[in-house]
């Protein structure tokens, strides 16, 4: 069933196309006034356009409308986003497992400082529901000493 779906004739009218780009408008001529989805008109449709384009994902499309409206200095726009935004895009991956490893390392370090504490007081620590200056016994010596 699925295979049938992916092998019948599709709509899409592949001469409408080539005709659109040798004209040197992306546009299809039944879409003339329509407003294409990714556009630079909103700041809203700017930043949606922007993370498209910064992601990689039909970024060329996009490309070739912007270009056929403003010109070939788009190339310089487009590639200072493409560079300026994957170099943000990979710092805030890297800071965010640098962040995540560092928590890692803490909790461990403060694990392992709490084991050298009791081994070394035998079971004494302090408490923290109770104030700082009172020591709670956390193993069974204090019920020997009773």
């Amino acid at each position: 069933l699925g295979f049938s779906y992916l092998s019948a004739p599709s709509d899409f009218k592949t001469t409408t196309v080539r005709a659109a780009v040798i004209q040197g408008s992306f546009v299809d001529p039944s879409f003339v006034g329509a407003v294409p989805r990714t556009n630079f008109d909103t700041f809203f449709s700017a930043c949606q356009t922007a993370v498209q384009v910064i992601s990689g994902d039909s970024w060329s499309p996009i490309f070739i409308l912007s270009a056929s409206n403003v010109g070939p200095a788009i190339v310089i726009f487009f590639l200072g986003l493409i560079f300026v935004g994957n170099w943000i895009l990979w710092n805030f991956f890297l800071a965010t497992m640098v962040v995540s490893f560092r928590k890692e390392t803490l909790k461990a370090e403060a694990m392992q400082a709490r084991r050298k504490v009791l081994n070394a007081t035998g079971g004494v620590m302090l408490s923290e529901k109770k104030q700082l200056n009172e020591w709670e016994i956390l193993t069974d010596h204090e019920k020997f000493r009773k």
